[in-house]
């Protein structure tokens, strides 16, 4: 999967990070809807359906990473935009 991210790997590797410490996530991402919407957890998982990459929070909540706007007061902005 890293392969494909050259230009997001920096934000993506944060979230590899919080991952593998098993870091609590406080996530601001947009919905189906284009709607803010929050929630918290741990990220349990990162996988890909139809060839959009996901992640996935010990709550069961599956979010498309190139929704995530926040993640623990990381903005994706911070790394240009792009998850």
């Amino acid at each position: 999967m890293k392969s494909k991210r050259s230009s997001q790997s920096t934000f993506y590797d944060q979230l590899e990070a919080f991952a593998s410490s098993r870091t609590p996530c406080a996530i601001i991402f947009m919905d189906q809807n284009d709607q803010q919407e929050h929630t918290m957890g741990l990220i349990t998982e990162f996988f890909e359906r139809d060839k959009i990459d996901y992640l996935k929070l010990d709550n069961g909540k599956e979010i498309r990473i190139d929704r995530i706007v926040n993640t623990n007061g990381l903005s994706t902005s911070d790394f240009g935009g792009i998850c």
